[in-house]
């Protein structure tokens, strides 16, 4: 169980539907604070973000009703129509019900409060699909300059990878390399 004042490290989906959208809120109104990040090694790997969400309140919680509405999910789970799945048919839900707000209550509520988490999300998103319209790359060959591949679709230098994802690669080595000399 998250402890009273906790922290936890999420990997959220870049999505807008109902589900993503619910997730978001709970965190939202469960924890004090956030830092939000989109490391650029991720960029066309997956749509994900990363957020540490700190300061977890148990008491709201309790107030959202989290728990009981989970275990409802849970325990009315039907494998044809599993909770958030889409009817083809409708375009509706399937038992949205992780929390009992609509949309509209839950933007009234926090105000800018979705649009400040995925700000920088967006941003970071929208300038390396922007390099990599430009015919950057956004994976790095192994074999590099040495490659002989004519098929090969990955960067063979740091100058053909999208704008700062080489940087992020080498700031992900140095961070492991003074790891394992710490310990």
């Amino acid at each position: 169980t998250l402890n009273n004042g906790g922290s936890i490290l999420i990997r959220h989906k870049i999505a807008l539907d109902c589900i993503h959208q619910h997730i978001l809120y709970v965190f939202l109104k469960c924890f004090g604070e956030y830092q939000v990040g989109k490391p650029m090694t991720e960029f066309a790997i997956r749509k994900t973000f990363w957020i540490l969400w700190k300061g977890f309140d148990k008491q709201i919680c309790k107030e959202l009703k989290l728990v009981s509405y989970l275990r409802k999910l849970i325990h009315e789970y039907d494998g044809q129509y599993p909770p958030y799945g889409k009817n083809p048919k409708t375009q509706q839900y399937n038992n949205p019900k992780m929390i009992d707000k609509s949309p509209q209550d839950m933007v009234d509520e926090l105000g800018d409060g979705f649009l400040k988490v995925m700000d920088p999300v967006f941003e970071v998103q929208m300038k390396s699909l922007k390099s990599f319209c430009g015919g950057k790359k956004d994976r790095l060959c192994n074999a590099g300059k040495y490659c002989n591949r004519n098929d090969c679709n990955r960067a063979h230098s740091s100058e053909e990878c999208i704008d700062g994802f080489h940087d992020a690669l080498v700031a992900v080595d140095n961070v492991v390399e003074n790891q394992i000399k710490l310990h």
